[in-house]
């Protein structure tokens, strides 16, 4: 078969001599053969097929790059004088020099492969490369739809939260504070509310943060839509904004943040309630705001 080098797990070693035993008494020439160090879990144990994480549609369904598993896979065993986190297939094997293969057991480190495929995010979600960036959003958009699509309602809004701005400005938000690393977290339950309004069950929690929801609703999407349609919803305008809403109403700070937050995402936890408005943008607002108040019509305070 012509086959020159066979290099292989170092469990093969000791049956090395027998092999090579079987070469020469058939008359063939033994290839060169060198034994790899193994490659284990984070703790030194051994990997098993029972494993979830050892089999390649674990990456796939989490949303991982194919790239950023390439180069996990390459940093576990060495061969390389720097780290292969960023090298380009091609350059990984430009590069390879077996002379430089670790000795030692490989351990798998997931955090490595999770900062790898976010350095990949990253990259995509600022490239200067048209190309690049729509491949990025058809990715998660693909995600998204199978996640949400049941709850999209095929109008106007559905298109602008499935356009490619509106995915890059989410991608672009999320890595500010790692809040993603790979494709699956932008469809985890807290970020539910960048692609879809609050259920009905959680709509309906309202009145059980303030008695006087309804006013307070009413009164919030009035001061939003006064704003200046064509004005950025910038992060700390809306700070300053909210602050003097809060204070002309004479509200309390925490119940109003919690009702707003709930109205808006269907949790009364999670980003700051600027960022939120900002992110999601000003008609998705009005929108969820509208939708709130039907709910909490005619409910009378007790």
């Amino acid at each position: 078969m012509g086959i020159t080098h066979v290099l292989r797990g170092s469990e093969w070693l000791s049956s090395t001599p027998k092999h090579i035993l079987l070469y020469k008494a058939l008359g063939w020439t033994p290839p060169a053969f060198g034994h790899l160090p193994l490659i284990v879990n984070p703790d030194g144990t051994k990997l098993s097929k029972r494993q979830g994480d050892v089999n390649i549609e674990h990456y796939q369904t989490k949303g991982f790059f194919p790239q950023a598993v390439i180069n996990y896979i390459t940093s576990i065993g060495g061969g390389f004088h720097r780290d292969t986190l960023g090298l380009t297939l091609d350059e990984m094997v430009d590069s390879f020099d077996v002379g430089l293969i670790r000795t030692n057991p490989g351990r798998l480190d997931p955090t490595w492969l999770t900062e790898a495929n976010r350095q990949i995010l990253r990259e995509q979600a600022w490239s200067r490369d048209i190309d690049q960036r729509s491949q990025l959003t058809r990715r998660i958009r693909d995600t998204v739809t199978a996640q949400f699509g049941h709850r999209f309602e095929g109008d106007g809004l559905t298109q602008q939260t499935l356009s490619d701005d509106y995915i890059l400005s989410i991608v672009r938000w999320s890595l500010q504070d790692d809040r993603t690393s790979v494709t699956s977290d932008f469809v985890k339950p807290e970020l539910d509310f960048l692609w879809v309004p609050p259920s009905r069950s959680a709509l309906a929690l309202l009145p059980s943060v303030d008695k006087n929801a309804e006013k307070i609703l009413r009164g919030f999407l009035d001061w939003i839509q006064a704003i200046d349609p064509a004005t950025t919803f910038d992060t700390d305008q809306l700070i300053r904004g909210l602050r003097a809403f809060i204070k002309g109403h004479n509200l309390d700070a925490k119940k109003f943040f919690q009702l707003a937050r709930l109205a808006l995402t269907g949790s009364k936890q999670g980003a700051p309630l600027a960022e939120t408005i900002s992110i999601i943008g000003r008609e998705n607002v009005l929108v969820r705001l509208r939708a709130a108040l039907d709910n909490v019509k005619g409910h009378n305070p007790v």
